[in-house]
Order: C-alpha cells, then sequence, then structure tokens
C-alpha cells in the first residue's frame, strides 16, 4: 500500500494533483485510515495513475481522461485516440499560422527599434488618420501633411524613411510631389497610396520616381508588407521599362488598374 507522499516520489507530480485527482473521483483510494482519514492506493490504483499521466501527455483532458478509463471496449477507446488525433492535428495547424503571425509581429518590433518614421501625405483627414493608425500599431512612428506642397516641406524638415502619397490634393498633386522629392534625395522611398489607380497616373507615379502603388480601397497588410518590403531594401525600377508601358497605355490611360495589374507591373518594371 502506498501512501500521497509516497506515490507523489514515484510519480513526480505533487501531492497537492494527487489530492485533487482524489477529490474529482479520478484515483479512489484502495483504503482510507478512519482515524486519521490518510489515504492509501495499492499497485494497480498506481499502474492506473501512470496511465492517468500517460492520456494526459496524449493532450486528454481530465474530464476525457474519466471517460476513458471507465471503458472497457478497445474499440470505442481506439476512436477516442483517432479523434484526439485529428483534433490536435488541426489546433497543430493553427498553432503553426499563430506562430508566423507572432515571429511576424516579432519582427515588426524589431524593426519599431529602428523608429523608422513615415510621412504621409494626404488631404483627407480621415485617410490620414487611418494610415497613421496602422503603422503606429506595428510599429513605425510618422508625420503628416495635408497636401503635396506640405509633403514636399515636411520631408525636406523631417527626412523620413519613407513616404506614404496621395495623388489628387490642393496646391500641388502627389505626382509633382513626388519630383520635387525626388529633386531633394534621390533616394527617398515613396509609397503612392491613391485612387486614381488609372493606368497614366500609375506610369506617371512610377516615372517621376514613386517605387511602388497601393490602389485605394486598400487591406492594412498591403500596407504594412509594403512599407517593410521597401524600408529592408532598396528596389529600383527600370525607367525604360516603365517609358515601354507608357507608351503601350497612351491610348487606355484611363483604364483602372486593379491591385493585382499594378503588382504584376511592378514585377515586369524590376530592374
Amino acid at each position: 500500500m502506498y501512501s500521497i507522499g509516497e506515490i507523489s516520489k514515484i510519480v513526480k507530480i505533487s501531492s497537492d494533483t494527487l489530492r485533487y485527482y482524489d477529490e474529482i473521483q479520478l484515483l479512489n483510494p484502495d483504503y482510507i485510515n478512519p482515524s486519521n482519514n490518510y489515504r492509501f492506493y495499492d499497485e494497480e490504483q498506481v499502474k492506473e495513475l501512470m496511465y492517468i499521466l500517460e492520456l494526459k501527455e496524449c493532450g486528454f483532458n481530465l474530464e476525457e481522461i474519466k471517460k476513458i478509463i471507465k471503458l472497457k471496449d478497445g474499440d470505442k477507446i481506439k476512436k477516442i485516440f483517432e479523434k484526439k488525433k485529428n483534433d490536435l492535428m488541426v489546433q497543430g495547424k493553427k498553432i503553426h499560422l499563430s506562430i508566423e503571425k507572432i515571429e511576424n509581429k516579432l519582427k515588426i518590433m524589431g524593426e519599431k527599434d529602428m523608429k523608422e518614421k513615415i510621412l504621409i501625405v494626404d488631404d483627407a483627414a480621415f485617410l490620414r488618420m487611418m494610415v497613421a493608425e496602422i503603422l503606429t500599431k506595428n510599429g513605425y512612428e510618422f508625420v503628416e501633411a495635408v497636401d503635396g506642397e506640405d509633403g514636399v516641406a515636411m520631408f525636406e524638415e523631417h527626412k523620413p524613411a519613407l513616404t506614404v502619397m496621395d495623388i489628387v490634393m490642393p496646391k500641388m498633386d502627389g505626382v509633382e510631389a513626388v519630383k520635387k522629392i525626388k529633386e531633394l534625395d534621390g533616394g527617398a522611398k515613396i509609397v503612392m497610396l491613391s485612387a486614381k489607380s488609372e493606368a497614366g497616373y500609375v506610369a506617371d507615379s512610377f516615372i517621376t520616381g514613386a517605387v511602388d502603388f497601393i490602389a485605394k480601397p486598400f487591406q492594412a497588410d498591403k500596407l504594412t508588407q509594403t512599407v517593410s518590403k521597401h524600408l529592408a531594401a532598396d528596389i529600383e525600377l527600370d525607367l525604360n521599362k516603365v517609358r515601354e508601358y507608357q507608351a503601350e497605355c497612351a491610348e487606355k490611360a484611363d483604364e483602372k488598374l486593379s491591385q493585382n495589374s499594378i503588382d504584376s507591373l511592378l514585377v515586369r518594371f524590376a530592374g
């Protein structure tokens, strides 16, 4: 006969855990001393406890274990194990996806330590607020400009790591602002973010020096991925290929392009 303390040393789990198993009738004593209420277990019960611990390692919770140990039908037990295996495989895929997301967040947090500053140029206050919120959540600092002219001035003052630029704005449109900024800094990284995704505007944006183009409405992930990509590497476009495309689309310059079409163009323009 074994006391709880002796079993605790054998199976290497706490006496409190064993007492809890006893309380929920997962582990029943073979003998209870009436004078002191000490509980004792025989060798078969120790073996049963080892089986309980093995089931826990297989991922079963205590309620599931209570059902299993009552079963005598091997086929039913086998089906329970097969179901648990399938459930764990599904959970494993979800866990893997969660790990990937966490790794991406950790990467972004690492970039945060570098404190890159992004300039947001857009005349719509709501749009600036939305972009700023996305960037902030992903660890970037930002400054804002309310039009193209203001954008050029803010660029010169803050020297941002990257600029997100609208096209249609008062005082100076985004394409002209890109040109002015590139005159100040030929290596400036500018991503256009505009609803004016017609072929002509897209081509003009790249000709004047933009490195990417995101069409509104846009997904938050698209913005963060694009910003991260261009901050991580200097990506140059082949302007000769851009000019070829500009000539090709001269008669259909007003044709609106989807984001997929723009992304395909970027592959084509890659140097």
